[in-house]
């Protein structure tokens, strides 16, 4: 997980992205295809397509509209074994990415915090 970390998957969206892109390596994708094959919404996927392009974890393939594969540096060993754990075990996949990224953590936690109106 450290080694995605340090190439810039620094949200649970960025690693869910890249473990739907992994089901299919040599596959072209689109925000709309990669919605589909997951639980995030399009806006998000869309977003995190360009900010793993922008961390060479993605290429973006010439065209109309952007359509990205894995690229060449995305850790393709690291992401097969990531997602066979997380198809048995999702839970245990997304603890591992939070204990390794404590300001996601914080930053997820601070959406269920209760904050009074003034």
């Amino acid at each position: 997980m450290r080694q995605l970390n340090e190439r810039g998957v620094s949200r649970l969206e960025h690693l869910e992205v890249l473990l739907v892109l992994s089901r299919h390596p040599g596959r072209t994708f689109d925000g709309e295809q990669v919605a589909t094959s997951s639980t995030i919404s399009r806006a998000v996927v869309e977003e995190t397509l360009a900010h793993l392009h922008k961390h060479e974890m993605l290429v973006l393939v010439p065209g109309e509209r952007p359509v990205y594969r894995l690229g060449p540096r995305s850790e393709l060993p690291l992401l097969d074994l990531l997602r066979t754990h997380h198809e048995r075990d999702r839970i245990a996949v997304v603890n591992a990415f939070y204990s390794c990224n404590l300001e996601s953590l914080r930053s997820f936690a601070s959406a269920f915090r209760i904050r009074r109106q003034p």
